[in-house]
């Protein structure tokens, strides 16, 4: 997804148009100046005919939180303020010590109430919460549908039509699980001199639900859905049925659409809601658990840290991302993000850049203001990377040498959402594959 990696690249392979049912497909293939051209989306934000839209900025509150003499690895006894209820973004090249400083000194100081790595922390003692990229749960049980308790909602739902008790709906409860695989949908063969594998389960065929539990259909208008069918549903799809679902009770069904319009703005549409938590990225589990906290009223002493958020973010859905980020904040949260993105840089109200360089080089405040003051700190290297955003221009031709005689050719891909498409992989040349995200490019 990044603009500068694909400037410099020999060929562009573009997926798309969407993400999940919606991509799958090659919508451009050729040298970045033509992609520059192209009509689609990396075509758009690269070029900058489509800019990523940024929240309207706050004022500068009056109070701080101040981590005051942070000594921790290369941290060189630095006094870093964070203003109350907005959003901070902490920069610098990696190795300058943002996540020394965020993990190793502003959380623990936060959770154990006495400095961890300081002399001092100065303000409002809130209550910290990191929002890392590890997974929502430890086996493929755990899903996006249960990690949010919307899975509670569907369960009430289908018992509610089927007369059936809520648990029989649930694959970890024996009343509704696969008796020959337990409800993981797949059945461990062990071997003795290799490693166990996983075959999926030829009773319930990777369903997870007894066959009694699979025969229990609700009708949504011309569907007829057994509870395996609604989790194999997107999360967009999953919305449009039960945003208008009459048979949920009217705050149950405010709760849905709360979760599911959080999941959607966050980008995560095209997600299935039954998704085992091991197969999600690392960006997208962390959208999840972002999602989780929308719902909440009121986030008046909570202090959120996230780690680059926009991983795995195409342009296009950092705008999802940002308008998350900002609710959190309008819903009273203080919300510190470590970043790179220059779009996420923009959007913050408050700046905290480390450096200026790595390692012993680096752990000290090049600059803590507003946003717009970052790009006239002449030593930062962030504040450059701004000012020379705009002058990135992309490859016009092909690496010397380069000839289409010599690749590797993938023919008929239909892995996932791929719909048998046709790649060419020039050998001795550097390929961008880019696309919205979920568009199949992994």
């Amino acid at each position: 997804h990044d603009r500068a990696a694909a400037a410099v690249a020999d060929y562009v392979v573009d997926i798309g148009p969407g993400a999940g049912d919606e991509g799958g497909c090659i919508v451009f293939t050729g040298t970045p100046a033509e992609l520059w051209k192209a009509n689609t989306f990396t075509g758009r934000y690269f070029s900058f005919k489509e800019h990523v839209p940024t929240p309207e900025k706050r004022l500068v509150p009056e109070s701080s939180l101040v981590i005051r003499g942070a000594y921790k690895n290369n941290l060189r006894n630095i006094d870093v303020p964070i203003p109350v209820g907005r959003l901070t973004v902490i920069t610098g090249v990696s190795g300058s010590g943002k996540s020394t400083f965020v993990e190793e000194v502003l959380v623990p100081s936060l959770q154990k109430k006495k400095p961890v790595g300081c002399d001092a922390v100065d303000g409002l003692m809130m209550k910290p919460l990191l929002v890392d990229q590890s997974p929502i749960g430890k086996n493929p049980r755990s899903n996006p549908a249960t990690y949010t308790k919307l899975s509670d909602l569907v369960r009430d739902l289908y018992s509610n039509v089927t007369g059936l008790s809520p648990s029989y709906f649930s694959f970890n409860r024996p009343e509704g699980a696969c008796k020959r695989c337990g409800g993981i949908g797949a059945v461990e063969v062990k071997m003795r001199y290799l490693p166990s594998t996983w075959v999926t389960c030829s009773e319930c065929e990777g369903q997870r639900f007894s066959d009694e539990v699979l025969s229990a259909r609700v009708s949504f208008g011309d569907d007829d859905l057994s509870i395996a069918n609604f989790y194999n549903l997107s999360i967009s799809e999953a919305n449009n049925l039960l945003a208008r679902e009459e048979r949920l009770s009217a705050s149950r069904r405010k709760a849905a659409k709360s979760i599911l319009n959080a999941l959607m703005t966050i980008g995560l549409g095209y997600m299935k809601l039954g998704q085992p938590s091991p197969t999600l990225s690392g960006g997208e589990a962390q959208r999840v658990k972002l999602a989780k906290y929308l719902g909440k009223r009121s986030l008046s002493e909570r202090l959120l840290v996230l780690d680059e958020p926009s991983t795995g973010l195409h342009p296009k859905d950092l705008a999802g991302l940002l308008k998350v980020l900002d609710r959190l904040v309008r819903a009273g949260a203080t919300v510190v993000v470590v970043e790179h993105n220059t779009d996420i840089i923009r959007a913050a109200d408050w700046i905290i850049d480390l450096g200026p360089s790595a390692g012993p080089k680096g752990g000290e405040v090049i600059y803590a203001g507003p946003s717009s003051g970052l790009t006239e700190v002449e030593t930062s290297l962030t504040g450059r990377a701004l000012r020379e955003e705009a002058s990135i221009h992309p490859k016009t031709d092909r690496k010397k040498g380069f000839t289409t005689s010599k690749y590797i050719s993938i023919r008929n891909a239909r892995a996932n959402n791929l719909k048998n498409i046709d790649v060419d992989f020039s050998k001795s040349a550097l390929t961008v594959v880019t696309g919205v995200s979920g568009s199949g490019k992994s």
